[in-house]
């Protein structure tokens, strides 16, 4: 929600663009069906990516869907970036079945919200962690 604000600008993907295919058995509504069918869904994406603009921030979410391995990310947008720096927030946890809620690890959640800033410019080299999500904020120079 942080990186979120103003208006929703288009993101392209270049590259490798990998993607994946999955086979499972789905039933209707959110219990568990009697009759569940399989299906086949192709070409899911493994990254995906929302932009925001609202005067002079920028904001830029990514998500991997890939389950097993980190996606390298270059971030290429026009602009120089105010300070050089980016705050960065990335969903973090050991496991991917961990959950961020209390009933499942009483003490506390296995998810975390990490928080930290990083150096920033356009075409930056990220790693986007696989079954992760990551948001970057920063500022462009007027």
């Amino acid at each position: 929600n942080r990186v979120m604000g103003g208006d929703l600008v288009e993101t392209v993907h270049g590259g490798a663009n990998p993607t994946f295919t999955v086979t499972n058995r789905f039933g209707a509504g959110y219990g568990p069906s009697r009759t569940p069918t399989e299906m086949t869904v192709s070409d899911v994406a493994r990254i995906h990516s929302y932009g925001f603009a609202e005067g002079d921030r920028r904001g830029l979410i990514l998500v991997s869907n890939d389950p097993r391995s980190a996606q390298p990310i270059q971030v290429n947008f026009p602009g120089d970036v105010k300070g050089g720096k980016a705050r960065v927030w990335t969903v973090d946890s050991p496991g991917i079945e961990d959950t961020n809620e209390f009933d499942w690890s009483p003490d506390e959640p296995a998810v975390k919200l990490v928080e930290r800033e990083i150096e920033f410019r356009s075409g930056v080299e990220l790693q986007l962690p696989a079954a992760s999500m990551m948001t970057l904020e920063w500022t462009v120079q007027k």
